[in-house]
């Protein structure tokens, strides 16, 4: 129905001014200072408590790969990415892109590069979840972030 794709191209163009935005070295570097990497990567990951919607996941992707290509905010950001990321899909979420890296994330793969399977992803996906929700319940019991 149209009120489907124009809700969807609205999530769209919101993704993509988040993009755009994390490209000013101030923004770029409070997503970093701040836990918003975090709920990014749980974008992508697919944390429960926020959307799995495809488009939100590329979006949050391409806006941490955007942070990655910062020379700023990218010697910071790769480490933190790779504290819970294989640094394979970190590299290819720089070099080669958001959909590529969400396709191998989502995907199996043994290969020397990567290994990779549904066990691993739950795991990643349960130490997230830890780290969001303690997040969410400061978030909540202080009310930051609501400014």
């Amino acid at each position: 129905t149209q009120g489907t794709l124009d809700d969807m191209l609205r999530k769209q163009r919101g993704w993509a001014l988040l993009e755009s935005l994390s490209s000013s070295p101030s923004v770029a570097q409070k997503i970093v200072d701040s836990s918003a990497w975090l709920e990014l990567l749980g974008i992508l990951v697919g944390y429960t408590e926020f959307t799995k919607v495809w488009i939100a996941r590329v979006g949050a992707a391409k806006t941490l790969s955007r942070l990655l290509w910062d020379p700023k905010t990218g010697q910071t950001m790769a480490p933190l990415l790779e504290r819970f990321l294989p640094k394979s899909l970190v590299v290819v979420l720089k070099e080669e892109g958001s959909e590529t890296m969400l396709n191998l994330f989502d995907g199996e793969s043994d290969t020397p590069e990567l290994i990779w399977d549904g066990s691993m992803r739950g795991e990643l996906r349960k130490v997230t979840s830890l780290e969001l929700d303690a997040c969410m319940k400061v978030r909540r019991e202080t009310g930051a972030g609501k400014n």
